[in-house]
């Protein structure tokens, strides 16, 4: 794991459970179009990396949950650009991602 993640996760566990945690950020994730449990919904983008596995233990370790994979978008709207080149179309995305506290999923939802 980078120190990034270390670090967030540090930071994380130095807040009170009784707080409600909302992060969000570019994590450089991500973490595909498909749910892994009540974490990821099913509204992402294809393709899985390393960066976004560890966004996903991270949400699991502090009950957090990926909030703006769980709502449905056009998949143009999912990306902020797409050409066509000799490689083929290549197309990428803002990879961020707005993780809430489990227990805000009814208000945000």
């Amino acid at each position: 794991m980078s120190v990034f993640w270390e670090e967030l996760n540090a930071c994380l566990r130095k807040i009170d459970n009784g707080r409600r945690v909302v992060m969000m950020g570019d994590m450089y994730g991500k973490k595909g179009g498909e749910e892994v449990g009540s974490i990821v919904g099913k509204w992402g983008v294809e393709g899985v990396n390393e960066k976004g596995e560890y966004l996903v233990d991270v949400c699991a370790e502090r009950g957090l949950f990926l909030a703006n994979t769980f709502f449905q978008h056009k998949m143009i709207h999912r990306y902020t650009w797409k050409r066509k080149d000799e490689r083929g179309e290549q197309k990428s995305l803002i990879d961020y991602y707005v993780a809430v506290d489990e227990r805000l999923r009814d208000p945000v939802m």
